[in-house]
C-alpha cells in the first residue's frame, strides 16, 4: 500500500509503474505514424556510405506518408456508429424518482455532455483514435468540478492518459495519473505552471496540484463510494503479463513494420531523386582561349587565365543555344 511518501516519489517521476517504458514504447511506434510525427530513428539513421548532408536533407524534408494509411483505420472503424445495432441501453427503472427528466443520466451522457455533446461522439471523436495507438492508456472517470451548491449533481467526465501519463497502475485498486491540465500560481512576483495529478481507488478521487518544486497540495477530494476503481486500460491485443499486470499491444501494431518500412523507402527514395534525377548540363568546348591560347595560365604572370578561369577554353552555353560540330572534331 502506497504511502505519503511514495505518492510524492511517484509524482516526481522518481518512482513508476514496472511496465511503464515498455508501454510507453509501445505507443511511440505507432504514434508516429498515427499522429505524423517525424520518425527521428528511421530518418536520422544514416544508410552505409551516407554523407551528413544527405541524412540532414532526408530529415528536412520528411512528410509523414504514412498518416494517411493510419487514418484510413480510423475513419472505418467510425463506420461503427451507424451500424443499426450500435446504441447505448440506459437502465429506466434505476432512475429515482426524485431525479427531473432532464437532468438524468441519460439527457447529460446523450445531450449535454462537455465539448462533445455526447459519449458516443467522444467515443469516435477521441477514444477510437486513443484505443488504436495506445492499447496501454488509462480511461478514467472524474468529477469535471466538485459542485459549491448540495443540491447540483455531480458532472462526470471521461478523460484518458497515454501511458506517458500513466505513473502507476494497480488494476481493479489503485491509479496515479499526470493530467495535462496545469494550474498558475503565483506567489509575490513568481510564475509557477504546476503540475496536476489524479489519484483514484476503490472509494475516492483525489485531485492533487503542484505547490513548490517537491511539494503537492490537496486540491479535492470526491468520495464516490462506488468499491470499484473507476479507471481501466483502453485494452487491444493480449501481449505479455508482467509484474502483477497486462501489457497490451495496440490491433493495428502488426501494420507498425510495413509503414516503418514505407517510411524508409520514402525517405531513401527522395535521396536519389536529388543525386541521381535531377539533369546536368554536360557542354563541348570547341575553342581555344583567345588571351590565354589554351595553356590555361597567364603567359607573363603564371597565373590561371582569368578569362577561362584556367580551362584553356571558352565556355559558350546557353539554355536555348546551339553547339556546332566539325566534321573533324574529336568528340
Amino acid at each position: 500500500m502506497f504511502t505519503l511518501s511514495d505518492l510524492y516519489s511517484v509524482f516526481g517521476g522518481a518512482l513508476k509503474h514496472p511496465n511503464y517504458n515498455e508501454t510507453v514504447d509501445l505507443a511511440e511506434k505507432i504514434a508516429i505514424h498515427a499522429d505524423g510525427l517525424t520518425p527521428k530513428k528511421l530518418i536520422e539513421t544514416r544508410r552505409p556510405s551516407e554523407s551528413e548532408e544527405v541524412k540532414n536533407y532526408r530529415a528536412s524534408i520528411y512528410e509523414p506518408v504514412t498518416r494517411e494509411t493510419v487514418n484510413r483505420v480510423i475513419a472505418s472503424i467510425g463506420k461503427i456508429r451507424r451500424s443499426s445495432d450500435w446504441s447505448i441501453q440506459y437502465r429506466q427503472e434505476a432512475i429515482p424518482s426524485s431525479v427531473a427528466s432532464s437532468e438524468t443520466l441519460e439527457m447529460y451522457c446523450e445531450k449535454h455532455y462537455p465539448l462533445y455533446t455526447s459519449v458516443t461522439n467522444w467515443m469516435f471523436s477521441e477514444l477510437v483514435k486513443r484505443y488504436l495507438v495506445d492499447a496501454n492508456s488509462v480511461v478514467a472517470v472524474v468529477p469535471k468540478s466538485i459542485p459549491s451548491n448540495a443540491n447540483e449533481y455531480i458532472k462526470p467526465v471521461i478523460r484518458m492518459f497515454d501511458s506517458k501519463q500513466v505513473y502507476w497502475f494497480e488494476p481493479e485498486e489503485f491509479a496515479v495519473l499526470l493530467s495535462g491540465e496545469t494550474v498558475i500560481r503565483r506567489t509575490g512576483s513568481t510564475t509557477m505552471v504546476s503540475k496536476v495529478f489524479y489519484v483514484l481507488d476503490r472509494m475516492n478521487v483525489t485531485r492533487y496540484e503542484q505547490s513548490g518544486t517537491t511539494d503537492y497540495v490537496v486540491a479535492w477530494t470526491y468520495e464516490h463510494g462506488m468499491g470499484v476503481l473507476p479507471a481501466f486500460k483502453a485494452k487491444g491485443q493480449f501481449m505479455v503479463e508482467k509484474n502483477n499486470d497486462i501489457v497490451y499491444e495496440s490491433r493495428i501494431s502488426p501494420m507498425v513494420p510495413s509503414l516503418n518500412e514505407a517510411v524508409r523507402e520514402y525517405s531513401d527514395l527522395q535521396a536519389e531523386i536529388v543525386q541521381h534525377i535531377h539533369s546536368e548540363k554536360y557542354a563541348y568546348v570547341s575553342q581555344e582561349c583567345e588571351h590565354c591560347r589554351g595553356i590555361g595560365k597567364d603567359s607573363k604572370s603564371g597565373a590561371r587565365c582569368s578569362h577561362c578561369d584556367g580551362l584553356g577554353s571558352v565556355r559558350s552555353v546557353s539554355p536555348y543555344g546551339v553547339t556546332l560540330i566539325s566534321p573533324g572534331m574529336d568528340i
